[in-house]
């Protein structure tokens, strides 16, 4: 877009549409973008300077800015949908992290998908290989991969298996 004083208010030059998968988090859809941008840099420049673009006015209709996220933004609330936590997960991906408190721990939850599995909410479920299931507001999460305060990444059926191991001494 055409750069003007203001947030995101100049004409547009071109638009590429990239398809966000069910499983893509931020950092892939920021490495695509990164690798896709420089051409198209060149193209609109190009395409400027040879007149073969025209620059179209932004619609003012329905703009928002968004603010700071805040830590309690990122705190998983398990009375909200499966889908609503997965896209949460896949939004702020490793920063700041989606998290949820147990055993007054923070544990970052980095890798997820919707499962339909159902129970008391915010309790875990089931357990596998797979990861661990948590009962939501609706359906259940798959929390496949996290990152507990003071750890680093492991799966979260690794975390689990620690936090049993804990409870059964």
């Amino acid at each position: 877009m055409i750069t003007e004083l203001g947030l995101d208010c100049g004409d547009i030059c071109q638009k590429l549409i990239i398809p966000i998968s069910e499983n893509m988090n931020c950092e892939d859809l920021y490495n695509e973008i990164s690798e896709k941008s420089p051409k198209m840099l060149e193209d609109t420049l190009l395409g400027l300077v040879n007149n073969t673009i025209k620059p179209v006015p932004q619609n003012k209709d329905g703009v928002s800015i968004a603010g700071k996220l805040k830590k309690e933004e990122c705190k998983i609330d398990f009375t909200k949908s499966a889908q609503d936590i997965h896209n949460l997960v896949r939004g702020i991906y490793k920063s700041p992290s989606a998290f949820f408190v147990y055993n007054n721990k923070i544990i970052k939850v980095l890798e997820t998908s919707v499962s339909f599995e159902h129970g008391e909410i915010g309790k875990i479920i089931d357990a596998s290989k797979s990861g661990v299931i948590i009962a939501c507001g609706r359906d259940s999460i798959l929390i496949k991969k996290v990152k507990p305060e003071g750890k680093g990444e492991m799966t979260a059926y690794d975390w689990y298996n620690g936090i049993k191991n804990k409870v059964q001494r």
